[in-house]
């Protein structure tokens, strides 16, 4: 299942999510087209696992080292930007999904204009809680 996430990230980040086909995937993976259809449901459904690997790679951590940093709102700031940069930066096409999926999606009534709408409302949040220590 990983080398078919990994083949479809590195194809949505370049081509787009409609610009990509589940044979595309396949091929990129090395897989057959059977066994992308083994594990995910269609093409909608590989997206739907890495805008997942997104909120589990970016969000929960930026959550959770905001949380821990001091009790004052600039140590809290500065676990946030810094959590920030190394997630783009060591996670570069994840955050780069993040960007083009709500682009791509922001004029349609998709379940993933949702979902991205979800990543974003949960960083703002711990941004807000940040702000309202001052």
């Amino acid at each position: 299942m990983d080398k078919i996430l990994a083949a479809a990230l590195d194809l949505f980040v370049t081509k787009g999510y409609d610009g990509t086909t589940v044979d595309q995937i396949a091929e990129a993976s090395g897989l057959t087209k059977g066994a992308i259809y083994f594990h995910f449901t269609n093409k909608a459904d590989v997206l739907d696992a890495l805008l997942d690997q997104v909120e589990r790679h970016f969000v929960d951590p930026m959550d959770q080292r905001v949380r821990q940093a001091g009790p004052l709102a600039r140590d809290k700031m500065v676990a946030f930007a810094h959590q920030q940069s190394e997630l783009g930066v060591g996670k570069t096409k994840l955050a780069i999904l993040a960007i083009r999926t709500s682009s791509d999606f922001a004029q349609q009534d998709s379940p993933f204009r949702e979902k991205i709408r979800h990543i974003y409302r949960r960083l703002y949040a711990i941004l807000e809680d940040v702000i309202e220590l001052g």
